[in-house]
């Protein structure tokens, strides 16, 4: 009481995410392009999102242990394993692929100069690009759940 509001880490790069959303967009629909861009980048954006929302499901129903844990935590597991790979896979080789793209198409073709004004082109690749580095050290911890995951599916090597 008295303090205010009090925002973790967490939350300041949740805001700041979807400030920068919510300026991407509110910019595409004004100067009436980039809609595609804009269209990719949420689609590959939020392809994790039914899986995030299946685990807090999950975490909800261990927190009020009411499935038998033992079946929870083996599909949490299971669970952690798939949406890390997907998520891996949606921020980093995509990233690394379509960001440099929309950066070239945007800001050094003539269409892209000629439909997008170029500040606008520039404040949208601040903002992909944003997001992608702000991401990565959640990128880089699912690579790891991965990479665990196979190993426990290999099963111990025998030397």
């Amino acid at each position: 009481p008295g303090v205010g509001i009090v925002l973790s880490s967490k939350d300041k790069d949740f805001l700041l995410h979807h400030l920068a959303s919510f300026l991407f967009m509110f910019i595409v629909r004004t100067i009436e392009a980039g809609h595609i861009c804009n269209m990719i980048i949420i689609f590959f954006g939020e392809g994790t999102n039914p899986m995030m929302n299946f685990k807090a499901n999950c975490e909800l129903a261990r927190a009020l242990n009411c499935c038998g844990i033992d079946s929870i935590v083996t599909l949490e597991a299971v669970h952690n394993f798939a949406f890390s790979a997907i998520y891996f896979f949606l921020r980093v080789p995509f990233a690394a692929v379509i960001l440099p793209y929309f950066t070239y198409d945007l800001l050094f073709t003539d269409k892209g100069r000629q439909s997008v004004p170029w500040h606008c082109g520039v404040f949208f690749n601040i903002c992909f690009y944003g997001v992608v580095l702000g991401s990565m050290p959640y990128s880089w911890r699912a690579l790891e759940v991965v990479q665990e995951g196979i190993a426990l599916l290999r099963g111990p090597e025998i030397v």
